[in-house]
């Protein structure tokens, strides 16, 4: 038995990539994706694509700061921003922040995020399933009890090698 979402604004039928959604002027996102990133150039394509694979029924955003990165990360965020402007709130700064104490979510990205969640990814992490934030918005949705949702994760280091962490399998 599934219960009535609750989210109010514009929402689809079916969900659809978010790349290829459109919504009128003004809609207000459910889901903020929320990312910061320093030097993440080898890793950073991965990530912004775990992001634009996202179907879901609702408005979208992508709020992603760049602390100063000194290889090519901030250029590949300009290009994916440049051909999803409609998607991306890019910050970009001159000095590094993290140097001076400043936490880059609370000082940079939240305050920029519109929508009624936020989904945490950092610039060298990536998500694999495309109904990630479907699934994760429909069980907020359906549970008004709860703060916050999390997911397995598998920490993968350079070297391939992998370690799986089931957060949620283990009791409290």
């Amino acid at each position: 038995m599934s219960a009535e979402l609750k989210v109010q604004g514009p929402r689809l039928p079916q969900p659809v990539r978010i790349t290829e959604q459109v919504w009128p002027e003004g809609a207000i996102p459910v889901v903020s994706i929320c990312s910061i990133t320093y030097n993440h150039g080898n890793f950073i394509r991965e990530c912004l694509d775990g992001f634009l694979m996202q179907e879901t029924t609702f408005p979208v955003e992508i709020v992603i700061h760049d602390d100063a990165s000194t290889d090519n990360t901030a250029d590949i965020i300009r290009e994916y921003e440049a051909r999803y402007p409609h998607l991306f709130k890019s910050i970009y700064q001159k000095e590094n922040t993290f140097s001076k104490w400043l936490n880059s979510f609370t000082a940079f990205v939240f305050p920029l995020a519109k929508g009624k969640y936020n989904a945490i990814c950092e610039g060298d992490d990536y998500w694999i399933a495309s109904n990630k934030l479907q699934t994760q918005v429909d069980f907020m949705e359906t549970h008004p009890d709860y703060s916050s949702c999390f997911h397995n994760a598998v920490r993968v280091y350079e070297d391939g090698s992998k370690i799986a962490h089931p957060y949620w399998n283990e009791p409290l």
